[in-house]
Parts: C-alpha cells; sequence; structure tokens
C-alpha cells in the first residue's frame, strides 16, 4: 500500500508499489488467516469451557461421596464404641454380681458364727449363773472348748477382686 499523501504529494520513496485490487487481496488473505487461527483457538476454549462445566458436577458428586464415606466411617466407629460400651457394661454387671454375690455369702457366713458365739455365750452364761461349783469346774473342760472353737471360726472376709471396674 501508498500512503495518500505520499501519492498526492507525489514522493516515490517505496521500493514496491502495489495496486488497492493487490493490498486488498492481501489483506484479506491475512485477516482470513487471523480469523481461522481465532476459530481454532476459540474451539480450544470451548472445549475447555465444557471440561470445567463437566468438572463442576463431578466436583460436587465426589464431595458428596466423601461425605457419603465420612457418615459411614462415623457409624462404624459410632458402632464399635457402643458394642465396647456394651461388653464392658457387661463385664461391669458381671463383677458386680459376683462382688454382690460373695458379700452375701460372707454375710450369712458372719451372722452363722455370730449366731453359734451368741449361743455359745448364752449357754456359758446360763450354766455359769445357775451352776454350783463343783458343776462349773466339772463343765469348765468343755466350756473352754466351745469358746476356743468359737474363736477358731474365720470367716473369709477378702472383698471379690473389682480391679475390672473403674
Amino acid at each position: 500500500l501508498i500512503c495518500r499523501d505520499c501519492i498526492l504529494v507525489g514522493e516515490h520513496e517505496h521500493d514496491r508499489y502495489v495496486t488497492v485490487e493487490e493490498a486488498g487481496r492481501q489483506t484479506k488473505k491475512d485477516l482470513l488467516e487471523l480469523i481461522t487461527k481465532s476459530k481454532g483457538t476459540l474451539r480450544m476454549l470451548e472445549e475447555q469451557l465444557e471440561t470445567h462445566e463437566r468438572q463442576i458436577p463431578e466436583a460436587a458428586e465426589a464431595y458428596q461421596q466423601s461425605v457419603r464415606r465420612l457418615n459411614e466411617r462415623a457409624e462404624e466407629l459410632t458402632a464399635s464404641l457402643k458394642e465396647q460400651q456394651h461388653q464392658a457394661l457387661a463385664e461391669g454387671a458381671s463383677v458386680r454380681d459376683a462382688k454382690v454375690s460373695r458379700l452375701l455369702k460372707q454375710g450369712v457366713e458372719i451372722g452363722g458364727v455370730a449366731a453359734a458365739l451368741e449361743d455359745c455365750v448364752d449357754l456359758h452364761r446360763t450354766a455359769l449363773a445357775s451352776a454350783s461349783d463343783f458343776e462349773v469346774l466339772r463343765l469348765h473342760g468343755a466350756m473352754l472348748g466351745l469358746v476356743a472353737a468359737a474363736a477358731r471360726v474365720r470367716v473369709d472376709l477378702t472383698p471379690c477382686d473389682d480391679a475390672l471396674i473403674t
């Protein structure tokens, strides 16, 4: 192309002159190439946009799957903890029952020994109150044997091992 001023003024400093038709064809060719490149870029951008649009629901679905997995794991852990709690409570109840049973048995034994000792004391008190000196001397050995036997009676007062109850 030659600028209008150059044509009017008559300067001919340009090495090459082209006609308007040639310049128009070249410019049209250049613009078509630019449009073709732009269409390629546009297609690439449209594909990227489609990819991004597909990724939005995929990201949402991935999040939902993560939430489901997290909730499932939390439910598993909760169920496991509840089972462990149930087992610990059952073991504690078993220890409690064994201890209560042992304490009841010990109570019966203590009550039996106390009743026997009370009977022995009452028997000796009654005997001593109404016996003569000769009878006291005669019964002395038997009474000492009963008192000694009552004194030797031992009741196991060891409590149950409740180390499992914490």
